[in-house]
């Protein structure tokens, strides 16, 4: 997935040759330094690339596009409106009063209160793999994967190059199978394969906070996977 990033870039304009170069330059020490399972140090190349959650300076994306805004393609600012839906600022009051804190048994503790520690928790996991447990569930379970055609920091290019290579029952079938059309009447909401249990969407007009971006789409894609039979 990694060395995706840097012709998701290149093709959405956001870098020209000589940037996507040094993109892909640093992704792949990146993907080198997954396979060594150093992958705190690969973290920080992602980081500095695009994330800019360990940097106390602008991300290379940053320099070479003036945009902050890794969600959607059509947006430059994470500081806009645009980023968080009004909608988000509802649930954490919600979450936070006493009656909820008390049904779901956290205490005193306030949501979010701890969210960069965890993070930096995390650090060592983000990278890591689990594509085993992604074949498991797809030989075994209904699974749907999604991307919104808009979005860059889990873009399209990048989960159809995993499932490039991933070992499963229906690999086969999935590389031969023809991709359709989605629509919601006369409008085209996206591009669907499905292969037995199995559902790979890109949503037309959607970034990273899908439901937000397109509503519509997203309900008919959620209820398109649950009654697949």
């Amino acid at each position: 997935m990694m060395n995706a990033y840097a012709d998701l870039v290149f093709q959405f304009g956001r870098a020209d040759e000589n940037q996507a170069a040094y993109i892909y330059s640093r992704t792949n020490t990146a993907v080198q330094y997954i396979k060594a399972e150093r992958f705190y140090d690969g973290f920080k190349i992602f980081d500095a690339l695009l994330n800019g959650d360990l940097i106390p300076y602008p991300t290379y994306l940053y320099n070479i596009t003036g945009s902050t805004n890794y969600y959607n393609i059509l947006r430059t600012s994470l500081g806009t409106r645009m980023l968080s839906p009004p909608d988000f600022n509802y649930y954490v009051p919600f979450i936070n009063t006493t009656d909820i804190r008390r049904a779901i048994h956290v205490g005193s503790l306030s949501y979010g209160s701890h969210a960069e520690d965890v993070e930096m928790a995390l650090g060592n996991d983000i990278m890591d793999t689990v594509r085993d447990w992604l074949s498991v569930l797809m030989d075994n379970y209904k699974v749907l994967l999604y991307n919104g055609q808009l979005d860059i920091i889990v873009g399209v290019p990048l989960t159809e190059s995993m499932l490039q290579v991933l070992q499963w029952s229906g690999r086969d079938a999935y590389l031969k199978a023809d991709r359709q059309v989605w629509k919601i009447g006369d409008d085209v909401a996206g591009y669907v394969r499905t292969v037995n249990k199995f559902m790979q969407v890109v949503v037309r007009g959607g970034g990273h906070i899908l439901p937000f971006d397109q509503p519509e789409r997203a309900l008919n894609l959620i209820q398109n996977f649950v009654n697949m039979q």
